[in-house]
């Protein structure tokens, strides 16, 4: 009777349902950098009809090295434990906004970005964060890493003539002059998606090899 209760013990434990969490590694970008891209967000509000374009609000702004979805709860200890190590080989190094554009295109925008020079510090980063998620068991991303901001998305259901306009305004914009800064830190974040914007949860924070 003891082994058949402890049987149907494991049986009822064994379909719970897992815990999971949607899960991303990115960079955070300093305060001075996010209100310099609310400006651009403002500029771009201003040219284009209220209805288009859901913003994202500049605390949420980031730069993702690795999106990986939803993941097991109890994952989490392995990937911050996996990432350590490794985060913090790379040296500290600079980044610059520059440009700005959509995917798949201006002329179909459905993303609006801000572009980052693609330091090479920032490609190996990628590439040590990608081989290193490979090792346990995440998909490489197919698509080339592109670095870039969103700053806002364009929304379902808007007319083809409303994406054009919008395309055009991000065309002809300039934002040349805006601050670069230090990459000191990479994080682990959960994001909780609500009716709103998106909650960010920072679970872990990897320090990189500091300069000097």
């Amino acid at each position: 009777m003891e082994n058949s209760h402890c049987q149907k013990k494991k049986i009822m434990l064994l379909s719970l349902p897992m815990k999971t969490i949607r899960a991303f590694i990115a960079i955070t970008l300093p305060q001075s950098i996010q209100h310099q891209l609310a400006e651009i967000r403002d500029t771009l509000q201003k040219e284009m009809e209220e209805t288009t374009v859901r913003w994202v609000n500049p605390a949420n702004i980031h730069l993702t090295l690795k999106f990986l979805g939803e993941i097991p709860e109890k994952d989490v200890t392995n990937i911050i434990l996996k990432l350590s190590g490794e985060i913090r080989l790379h040296p500290e190094f600079q980044l610059n906004i520059q440009g700005i554009g959509a995917f798949p295109s201006v002329q179909q925008p459905r993303v609006i970005w801000a572009g980052l020079q693609e330091a090479d510090a920032l490609m190996r980063l990628q590439r040590s964060i990608e081989s290193k998620m490979k090792e346990l068991g995440y998909d490489t991303e197919e698509r080339p890493f592109s670095a870039h901001v969103t700053i806002g998305r364009v929304k379902q259901h808007v007319t083809h003539q409303q994406i054009v306009n919008c395309g055009i305004v991000v065309a002809r914009q300039d934002i040349g002059g805006l601050d670069g800064f230090i990459v000191e830190s990479v994080e682990l974040y959960r994001s909780e998606l609500t009716r709103g914007a998106p909650i960010y949860t920072r679970l872990h924070t990897y320090r990189l090899k500091p300069r000097f």
